[in-house]
């Protein structure tokens, strides 16, 4: 089985640095007669401004529960909790819910110096919860969308192993090739997480000459993939191997039927144990935290598929995108055991 290797040298000061948007989760329970007042349709997510945020927050029945977010913000703090040396570029703004998202990334261990600052509100993702659990969601994405090209240069990514880039970040074109651009004269390596099929759809001609130029792991589910290869019969084995033709690695993650793994011209399939799902919130970026720790640190492309099975397997389990800290102890001794067992079966072979 081949291993993509990581080159003996000394490491940097960080082993993975995330870019994307720092968006604070908020959760609140409300009655139906609540969200009769919310403009919009109930379910699904709607973008909102500054002043429709402020007002939802300030009519909620009681405080929301707050939680950092964003998709590489997710990855970024779970593999820090496994033990990478991380950091993180994006857009804070100037308000409460933007010091609540740094200090939250601080004491999980994130080097946060990287952060930039807007005189704007910080992004928010509000969740509104009705008694038949349904979610209502709307966003503002305040600060984080005015990152631009001025604010990041190489220098932003120096020392840094490797570089994790959310897929939402493509719809501002320009400025994810500036950030693609600066991470690849810092040296780092790239990873490229597509994110949803409607920002593959709105990037479909220009995404392959892009992946081949910058990206070295590509990850996708079932629908993003579909948009990007035009496979649509089905055959999973087919369009990973579609995928691995437009970067060096490529996942494809089929959800409860586990994923597939291209590199090399060879298909790794990963399983996963069956549990049962609470919340899939939050499933594939902590998946992709379990496979960037395995993968950076020398494991085998099937053994880092299996971590990060055990990390997506473990956050579906809970509410929200965020592993309680008393799991940790059981995820790291459970990686343990599959790095043990790896090693006694390549000792017997």
């Amino acid at each position: 089985m081949p291993r993509m290797n990581i080159d003996p040298a000394p490491l940097p000061a960080i082993d993975l640095i995330g870019v994307g948007a720092p968006v604070v989760d908020s959760v609140a329970q409300v009655p139906e007669s609540f969200l009769a007042t919310v403009s919009g349709a109930k379910g699904g997510m709607e973008l909102v401004d500054d002043d429709t945020m402020r007002g939802l927050l300030a009519r909620l029945p009681a405080p929301p529960a707050e939680a950092t977010g964003g998709s590489a913000g997710n990855t970024v703090q779970c593999a820090t909790r496994l033990g990478l040396k991380t950091s993180f570029i994006g857009k804070l703004g100037n308000d409460a819910a933007a010091g609540f998202y740094r200090e939250s990334f601080r004491r999980a261990g994130v080097e946060v110096t990287r952060f930039k600052r807007a005189e704007l509100p910080n992004a928010r993702c509000l969740s509104l919860v009705t008694p038949d659990s349904q979610r209502t969601m709307r966003t503002n994405l305040g600060a984080a969308l005015t990152l631009s090209p001025a604010d990041v240069t190489a220098s932003d990514f120096a020392g840094c192993r490797h570089a994790h880039f959310e897929g939402y970040l493509l719809f501002n074109r320009a400025l994810t090739l500036h950030l693609l651009a600066c991470a690849k004269a810092a040296g780092c390596g790239i990873s490229l997480d597509l994110g949803a099929h409607e920002v593959v759809a709105a990037n479909r001609a220009e995404l392959p000459a892009l992946l081949r130029e910058y990206v070295r792991l590509l990850v996708a589910n079932e629908d993003e993939a579909a948009v990007l290869t035009g496979l649509t019969g089905g055959d999973a084995a087919q369009t990973a191997r579609a995928l691995g033709r437009l970067a060096p690695v490529a996942v494809l993650n089929l959800g409860r039927r586990g994923s597939l793994i291209a590199a090399d011209g060879e298909l790794h399939r990963i399983t996963i144990t069956p549990v049962t799902p609470v919340d899939t919130t939050g499933a594939g970026d902590s998946w992709l935290a379990g496979f960037l720790f395995g993968w950076l640190r020398g494991r085998s492309l099937s053994v880092s598929g299996h971590y990060g099975a055990l990390l997506g397997a473990e956050v579906v389990q809970q509410v929200g995108a965020t592993i309680p800290a008393d799991r940790w102890p059981v995820i790291k001794r459970r990686i343990q055991e599959l790095a043990e067992t790896n090693q006694k079966n390549a000792e017997l072979h």
